[in-house]
């Protein structure tokens, strides 16, 4: 079925009556490869895994959590309920941190700190975790789009061709950081709390280079438009003590993070009224990767 808000909000209904909670009002804070929900009334959220490919819940997401709050790393806390599935979604629950007013993202010292507090924290987490697949999603949305009548032929070759030439080139990276445990896309799931920083979203946490953390930093700097991106990215180079575009694996890792974005934006938009941003970012594949064509949304 569709992955859209009203279906966010109907699977948060069932995940209510299910666990037994006061009846009320539940309020979408936000949708992507997951959604989170607030069940207003009460002190939790919940966070509902996508479909199409677009979100694979791991089911340690939990038990990272209060790993990382054991080892004194502030994640969301979740809540004291076993997690559901509902119709081929898998539906966690957590305690709702109230937002800070104001800013809404970690300073990029802040972040820093939290990158790297956070892959300290998981070299001693007891469960085995996952080795980075890098092209699993890009596959499944790949898959998913292949039968989307709203895009054109052309345009899924020309990703797909994309899809190749970075499963040729990823085998050859070579980290200088090593290869240890990430968060896998720490920026844009960090909330800003009244109590602080909040780490959040850890179906990607597994064993990868360690410059991956950074390289989605550097995207959204580079490839995002705004200008206080690429302000925020040189702190975050001088707090980090180093600059992950410089690497010789960036441009690989870059690429496959943009593809990545785009399938994601092209599928959650497939039969959106509004599709603009997902055929801004189809642009820049059109344009022989234009640097000029900035995205979005993340």
């Amino acid at each position: 079925m569709e992955w859209n808000e009203q279906r966010a909000l109907s699977l948060a209904a069932q995940a209510r009556s299910s666990l037994k909670l006061s009846a009320g009002h539940n309020q979408l804070l936000r949708i992507g490869h997951n959604a989170l929900v607030l069940f207003k009334g009460t002190p939790y959220v919940a966070r509902i895994a996508g479909s199409h490919g677009q979100d694979v819940a791991s089911p340690n997401e939990v038990a990272i959590a209060w790993h990382l709050l054991d080892h004194g790393v502030p994640a969301i806390t979740p809540a004291d309920f076993a997690s559901l599935e509902l119709e081929g979604h898998v539906v966690t629950i957590w305690h709702y941190h109230q937002p800070r007013e104001g800013d809404t993202q970690p300073e990029p010292e802040q972040l820093v700190e939290l990158m790297w507090t956070l892959q300290r924290a998981m070299e001693s987490y007891p469960l085995q975790l996952p080795e980075w697949t890098p092209l699993s999603r890009i596959d499944s949305w790949l898959d998913f789009l292949r039968e989307d009548p709203s895009l054109p032929a052309v345009d899924w070759e020309l990703l797909s061709g994309w899809r190749e030439r970075l499963a040729q080139r990823l085998p050859s990276v070579c980290s200088r950081l090593g290869v240890g445990p990430v968060h896998g896309d720490l920026d844009g799931n960090v909330f800003m709390t009244a109590e602080g920083p909040r780490i959040c979203d850890f179906e990607n946490v597994c064993l990868a280079p360690r410059e991956l953390d950074l390289v989605t930093v550097a995207v959204n700097a580079f490839h995002f438009a705004g200008r206080a991106h690429q302000r925020r990215w040189q702190r975050f180079v001088a707090a980090c003590g180093c600059d992950v575009t410089e690497w010789d694996g960036w441009e690989v890792l870059c690429r496959w993070r943009l593809l990545q974005v785009t399938l994601w934006r092209l599928a959650c938009d497939h039969r959106a009224e509004d599709r603009s941003e997902a055929l801004n970012r189809l642009s820049y594949w059109q344009r022989d990767l234009d640097a000029n064509v900035l995205f979005n949304s993340r």
